[in-house]
């Protein structure tokens, strides 16, 4: 295999409600395997979120939490722990605001702060103003969605697409045999990684303009009718 082909889970192999990938998209999957293309997924969710897709299908490597934590070829390639002393700053610039928080480890999601937990990120609920926070934290990214329903943080020191350049490396591709496949914010680095990217319809229009193609909104297998109007498949 000289290429790769990644995805972003959320809206882009599932389609809401759906919680496991369909049967179409499956058969594309192998599809691509076929044309000698290494599969992965690269998204926020950790390891025991992601149990019921990785049960599915055999990926050849798992981006999970933004970037922190890759596997490839069942080796563990990067991980980088959130930094215990910043991520307990946080905390409190976040409880003295009342928000609502989740802390990511690598298996678990955890509604309070543990010492003895190694977290990779973390998820506010219902931050419509958090501008404050945000400047006092540049070691920090933060990826705000739904119209501040959530945010996604992570170190600054990982991100999607830095997370395929190492991807990329170890399995010794060429750039221009890349493709990338996703549908929200912290794809566009994913995309930037990449040398072809397909966004979903649905996708934001900031993702939507680093885009080497975006999704018919009337078809059922958008991945698939994607493939082909790329002349891959």
């Amino acid at each position: 295999m000289n290429k790769i082909a990644v995805f972003d889970i959320g809206n882009t192999l599932l389609r809401k409600p759906q919680k496991n990938i369909g049967l179409e998209t499956l058969h594309t999957l192998q599809l691509l395997r076929g044309k000698g293309y290494f599969i992965g997924i690269a998204t926020m969710r950790n390891l025991t979120m992601l149990s019921d897709v990785l049960e599915q299908f055999p990926f050849d490597f798992i981006v999970t939490l933004n970037g922190a934590y890759i596997e490839a070829m069942n080796e563990v390639i990067v991980d980088i722990p959130m930094d215990s002393f910043l991520l307990e700053r946080l905390l409190k610039e976040v409880e003295l605001k009342n928000i609502e928080y989740k802390l990511y480890s690598k298996y678990e999601i955890h509604n309070s702060f543990d010492k003895e937990v190694t977290y990779y990120g973390m998820e506010l609920i219902k931050t419509h103003d958090i501008s404050q926070i945000i400047q006092k934290f540049s070691e920090l990214v933060f990826y705000i969605w739904e119209k501040g329903e959530s945010c996604d943080i992570h170190s600054i020191e990982v991100s999607k697409g830095k997370a395929m350049q190492e991807v990329i490396k170890y399995l010794n591709v060429p750039l221009q045999n890349t493709i990338a496949f996703g549908d929200g914010f912290n794809d566009i680095e994913l995309f930037k990684s990449c040398h072809t990217s397909v966004a979903m319809d649905t996708a934001p229009e900031e993702l939507k303009e680093y885009a080497t193609i975006v999704t018919n909104p009337n078809v059922e297998n958008k991945i698939y009718w994607a493939l082909k109007q790329l002349e891959i498949l």
